[in-house]
């Protein structure tokens, strides 16, 4: 409802307003947003009769980095949630405050001026920073103080066995520790191997 003496002038709002508006607006899921752009006004030296090698379903555009001409274009938002279609104001009555129209401005200046810097420049400047990798945590020990437990230094030879105390040369303490059954397990065990490896071995006692 208007009050008497006041006038608003009414106008289509360009795409940098329509986009700005959304981007203040709480987020919902439900509901999908259309932008109808007219085609901008074109000089008479440029040429708008190519075809382009996608079909208008296979176009897509980054909304951050429009140029300043589709910015400036005149459009329509369609709103919709599920099948039923949301009414939407294009005029500029529905931008409201002037604060959100002078931050429509800035963001209409700031693209200007992304468009006339070198590339170079820009992708310097929009880099997506690197993360510093999470720190890992120390583990700490704790230490504490305790007596330890009772370790005997005094040397305590076992006395030796007799069979030991018979031998006379080296040889004879071989066969203390490699005596007859230890033998026939060797042999035993050399054998199976062997059959093992599709090489059939008859190996001896005598011969280990």
């Amino acid at each position: 409802m208007v009050a008497h003496g006041q006038s608003f002038s009414r106008r289509r709002l360009q795409v940098h307003e329509i986009l700005s508006a959304l981007e203040c607006e709480e987020y919902d899921n439900t509901v999908e947003n259309i932008i109808y752009v007219e085609p901008p006004i074109e000089h008479a030296d440029q040429v708008t009769d190519e075809d382009s090698d996608k079909s208008d379903e296979e176009h897509s555009a980054n909304l951050n980095h429009l140029g300043r001409r589709l910015l400036q274009a005149s459009c329509e938002l369609q709103r919709s949630r599920g099948d039923s279609d949301i009414s939407t104001p294009s005029t500029s009555s529905a931008l409201g405050s002037n604060k959100q129209r002078a931050s429509n401005d800035n963001f209409l200046s700031r693209s200007d001026s992304e468009d006339e810097q070198p590339l170079s420049i820009f992708m310097s400047h929009n880099k997506p920073s690197r993360s510093a990798p999470p720190t890992k945590k120390k583990k700490s020990t704790g230490w504490k103080k305790e007596e330890p437990a009772f370790i005997c230094t005094e040397y305590r030879p076992q006395p030796p066995s007799d069979e030991s105390k018979k031998c006379q040369n080296p040889l004879e303490y071989f066969k203390l520790f490699f005596h007859n059954d230890l033998i026939k397990h060797i042999v035993k065990q050399t054998n199976l191997y062997a059959l093992q490896k599709n090489k059939p071995l008859m190996a001896t006692d005598d011969e280990i």
